[in-house]
């Protein structure tokens, strides 16, 4: 019963935070949360899956990621979920972030990265020894170790100032680097009025989508799998590289990804979006609105993440082409 699996996922959790078995502890945690949501206690579901969150986003993907039955993107999905049912589009947004900093993550892990300096070495490493000092003390706090929380409060202080340090001096880095992304509100201080942004999540069973503007956010919710949609990216992807007709396949896509947002996004003179998972692979400027691709209705462009994308947009304006070189 419900009771009985509450008793052993909580043994669980506590015998792996004890011997420091993160995989399993985020994983019974992730369990304690989907049994609380089964009972109706959504609110103590949403604060086990921010338990489990912070757990599993400190191991890469071949520590956490695919299982048969849940992998963290089914974490953030379920995060998301109960967000958006609170209410909650910033925290919702928040989680859209951090689940494609991790995923950004992962990809570096299995690449070669050169640092521009020994001083970016330097800082990065600074910052990784605080976050470490920073995680073993609030284990000790969940373990009621004496005196843990004031290693904590010390900790927090120590991380923060190495992640300013690393921010100031290598803001390229710390955005790259680390899972800490910009709140939804500072980005939309941030947005031109003709702007709007479709921040998307590739869940196990359907896909959610924030649409934002500078003073609005509209949520969508997808009727498609994860597999559904992977399946027809991998098709429309094996067709373009054949040189074969791709006219359904961006008929397809344009009716599962744009149409449903369609009232969100037409009359913008800009789109930007915010891929994640197989849509990363998906020409957004090619689907079909009205008809006609996108690109014949406004600007289309791609960003990693809504918090690069901040960033990008606090740059200073990029001076006019006096000059322009055509080739024919």
């Amino acid at each position: 019963g419900d009771s009985s699996s509450q008793d052993r996922y909580t043994e669980a959790a506590r015998l792996a935070r004890r011997a420091s078995v993160p995989e399993v502890e985020w994983r019974s945690l992730y369990a304690l949360g989907r049994l609380a949501k089964a009972s109706g206690d959504l609110t103590k579901s949403q604060q086990l899956l921010d338990e489990a969150l912070n757990v599993a986003e400190r191991l890469g993907r071949g520590q956490s990621g695919v299982s048969v039955e849940h992998d963290r993107d089914d974490l953030y999905a379920d995060a998301i979920e109960l967000a958006v049912e609170f209410g909650e589009l910033p925290k919702a947004y928040l989680y859209m972030e951090r689940a494609r900093a991790r995923a950004l993550l992962d990809v570096l892990a299995s690449r070669t990265v050169t640092l521009p300096s020994v001083q970016a070495k330097e800082a990065m490493a600074a910052e990784l020894r605080a976050r470490e000092a920073r995680i073993a003390a609030a284990r000790d706090v969940r373990l009621g170790v004496q005196g843990a929380r004031e290693r904590l409060r010390k900790a927090d202080a120590a991380h923060e100032a190495a992640l300013r340090q690393l921010r100031r001096k290598f803001p390229r880095l710390a955005r790259t680097f680390t899972i800490n992304p910009v709140r939804l509100e500072d980005l939309q201080a941030q947005l031109p009025s003709y702007t709007v942004v479709a921040s998307f999540f590739v869940g196990r069973n359907n896909t959610t989508v924030l649409v934002i503007t500078r003073f609005t956010v509209k949520v969508f919710e997808l009727d498609f799998s994860r597999k559904s949609l992977s399946d027809k990216v991998d098709r429309f992807r094996r067709a373009m590289r054949a040189f074969g007709a791709v006219d359904d396949d961006i008929s397809e896509l344009a009716h599962m990804l744009v149409e449903p947002i369609r009232s969100a996004i037409k009359g913008a003179r800009v789109l930007v979006v915010l891929p994640h998972g197989p849509l990363y692979h998906v020409p957004f400027g090619a689907l079909l609105l009205d008809g006609e691709p996108l690109l014949e209705h406004m600007a289309v462009a791609t960003a990693p993440s809504g918090s690069v994308l901040f960033d990008q947009l606090r740059l200073p304006p990029r001076p006019h082409p006096t000059n322009v070189m055509v080739l024919a």
